[in-house]
């Protein structure tokens, strides 16, 4: 997987600049929790289509790797 990594997601709050490294592993940690928790039925990703929640499992990883490739210790 692959984007720009500024990119908006549709739908998505706007990304905090500048946020602590602290700040955003939690909340990171805390809507990974809610996914992996979530027993419901799951919305249409906005570029993949109907998803199950292992297929989702699996762009989120996808998605995460990505963007980890971005981090830089502070």
């Amino acid at each position: 997987m692959h984007h720009p990594l500024d990119e908006a997601i549709p739908g998505a709050p706007a990304l905090v600049s500048g946020l602590p490294n602290e700040a955003a592993l939690a909340e990171l940690t805390s809507e990974l929790k809610q996914f992996m928790d979530w027993q419901g039925e799951l919305a249409p990703h906005f570029a993949y289509g109907e998803l199950s929640k292992s297929q989702y499992d699996t762009a989120h990883y996808l998605h995460l790797r990505n963007h980890l490739r971005e981090v830089q210790p502070s």
